[in-house]
């Protein structure tokens, strides 16, 4: 998670944002744990299409929509911009199991689902063809201007 914040044009308040990747996908910098998309949207193969969407690079601005906690403290909503702490926080948990029907466990565990429940924008960038050599695989990208 990297601390940063989107603005709410509406409200001129800030929101929390985080970045992910498909980390099973190396080839299109999708293990790295940088944002360094490529410009490879899908291969075809032997007459099979696979989308890549540029290594799934995710943006995710976060919608403050309460500031509610549990009743040990932890929070249940993502609050108002606070460098992504409470986000952090809220998705930090082991995944042990993503085959469960167990609610409590895996990606279905009660935090998890409560903090993507506040996402309110998603989107999967790529890098316009020819700019790849300003996402490097291993660092971090040099923005063009």
């Amino acid at each position: 998670m990297v601390p940063g914040y989107a603005i709410n044009v509406e409200t001129g308040e800030r929101l929390n944002i985080a970045f992910g990747e498909n980390s099973g996908d190396s080839i299109n910098n999708g293990r790295d744990m940088m944002w360094n998309p490529t410009s490879i949207v899908s291969t075809t193969s032997a007459g099979v299409t696979t989308y890549k969407m540029a290594g799934m690079h995710y943006i995710y601005v976060f919608a403050h929509n309460s500031d509610g906690v549990n009743g040990v403290g932890d929070p249940i909503d993502v609050p108002r911009y606070d460098y992504g702490v409470a986000l952090q926080k809220m998705l930090n948990k082991t995944v042990t199991n993503t085959t469960s029907h167990n609610p409590n466990t895996g990606y279905a565990q009660a935090s998890i689902v409560e903090a993507y429940k506040d996402a309110m924008w998603v989107n999967v960038p790529y890098v316009k063809a020819g700019y790849e050599s300003k996402f490097v695989k291993g660092q971090q990208p040099q923005i063009p201007k």
